[in-house]
């Protein structure tokens, strides 16, 4: 009986020797060999290009089926998944985030069949001309390829403002535009792909590249569009719009404002100073009518530009500028004159006597003791002349009674003005009392025609007697 124990105990001992010595041995020496190896294969197809302090599109590589993350130092405590396409190919759109010089981003690598990870820094350098996207390849690799066809990009046009376009659905968009690419950036519909562009800060021309970056599950592609020229038929709406529109002067103080289109146009007006960037919309009427209360686009001031963009039910549209001008100044009240002029007769010409006077003493003599009948006949004399220049002349009838009539109308006007004649001078006289002037004038102006004739004749024959 106590033999068979020991033998039984050999037996055991013997067991644990073997199995027990030699297991450690080879079961913990192979998988040291096959990390060492699957750990140089998944380094070497990693690929992570530089990062600059301008990217915004990056683009890497990593093993098929592995994991990866990132992490900006000193910003986010968590890190970032980004998806693996079946390549190992990943893009990232880093946004809006704006990245320092000398900032550094971590990637985290994870094999999750072997448990297998490593960690890999990049500084953040300078900002270079054509970093904006960062990794791509020369030629196009078969996943941006297949990115290419998926897109539709529909034709660009210098008036295009709102643009729609097509690609694979969930994917990002920015354009590169002259080597700039684009800081906002929108998704496509995770439905059917659709994506929409607004063109309203852009002016676009003829002939330029708009590059549309596209970035769908790791693969990113690149595709060019060129500005088209006008349509013929885009064109004369454009020019019927201009041709049809008035849109009067903006002041300071504007609040309500009316203008005149075509109808039915839709009318978009954006005060461009303004930092809300209000936009105001209305529509005109059948008659092409339309008021808008500027009071909405907030407080106008002088040089404001205030844009207005026109469109009709087609989409064709002509863009106004207008300035903002100060307040029109109100219309002065017009004030009466204190002392009115005296209306003078139409037919009666304005006799100024002092340069008659004048006149007539430089054609008698310049001596200060000229007869007085002497000076009197040439005042007359050279009033005559004056008169009959004045006096616009009538056609001579061929009825010997309409030549008469005419004749002592001719006399009748000459001895009137001799009458006055004779009261200026009598005025000039320091010896006439004027008080007798203006009575004996203010009488004779209110006689009949031919009674001034006669009295006229009378005292002109009275006053060269006397003199």
């Amino acid at each position: 009986m106590r033999k068979i124990k020991i033998n039984r105990l050999a037996i055991l001992l013997t067991f644990l020797a073997v199995f027990g010595i030699s297991g450690p041995v080879v079961w913990g020496q192979e998988p040291t060999q096959f990390n060492a190896e699957s750990e140089k294969a998944l380094e070497e197809s990693i690929s992570l290009p530089a990062i600059h302090e301008n990217t915004k599109i990056y683009n890497g590589k990593s093993a098929v089926g592995t994991t990866v993350y990132y992490q900006i130092s000193d910003r986010e405590e968590t890190r970032t998944a980004v998806p693996v396409n079946e390549t190992g190919k990943f893009a990232i759109d880093f946004g809006t985030i704006n990245f320092t010089i000398g900032e550094t981003i971590r990637f985290y690598i994870l094999d999750e069949s072997t448990d297998w990870t490593t960690e890999l820094e990049q500084s953040i350098l300078p900002a270079a001309t054509g970093s904006e996207v960062m990794g791509m390849n020369q030629t196009a690799s078969e996943e941006e390829t297949a990115l290419q066809e998926a897109s539709s990009l529909p034709a660009l046009y210098p008036y295009t403002k709102e643009y729609t376009g097509r690609t694979v659905p969930g994917s990002t968009i920015r354009l590169l535009i002259d080597g700039v690419l684009s800081e906002s950036f929108v998704k496509s519909v995770s439905s059917s792909g659709e994506f929409q562009w607004s063109f309203i800060d852009e002016t676009l021309q003829i002939g330029q590249t708009i590059q549309f970056v596209i970035v769908s599950k790791g693969t990113t592609s690149i595709l060019d569009q060129i500005v088209s020229e006008p349509t013929e038929e885009w064109k004369a709406a454009s020019d019927k719009i201009k041709k049809e529109t008035i849109l009067p002067d903006i002041y300071s103080r504007t609040t309500s404002y009316t203008g005149k289109t075509i109808s039915n146009a839709l009318i978009a007006v954006e005060n461009r100073q303004s930092p809300e960037d209000l936009i105001l919309e209305v529509r005109s009427d059948e008659k092409g009518n339309f008021s808008a209360d500027f009071s909405s686009l907030g407080k106008l001031t002088e040089n404001d530009k205030i844009l207005f963009t026109i469109t009709d039910v087609k989409g064709s549209y002509a863009s106004f500028e207008q300035f903002v001008l100060l307040e029109e100044p109100a219309e002065l009240e017009k004030t009466e004159p204190a002392n009115e002029p005296e209306i003078v007769s139409e037919n009666e010409p304005i006799i100024d006597s002092s340069k008659i006077e004048k006149k007539a003493d430089l054609e008698v003599g310049s001596s200060s003791v000229i007869d007085k009948p002497l000076r009197a006949k040439a005042a007359t004399e050279l009033m005559s002349n004056q008169i009959e220049e004045s006096t616009p002349r009538t056609p001579v009838k061929e009825s010997d009674g309409d030549n008469e009539m005419l004749e002592s109308d001719k006399l009748g006007t000459v001895f009137s003005s001799q009458s006055s004649i004779e009261e200026q001078i009598e005025q000039t006289d320091p010896e006439t009392d004027n008080e007798s002037v203006d009575k004996g004038s203010s009488i004779f102006s209110s006689l009949p025609l031919p009674i001034l004739v006669l009295l006229g004749a009378i005292s002109m024959g009275g006053f060269l007697y006397k003199h």
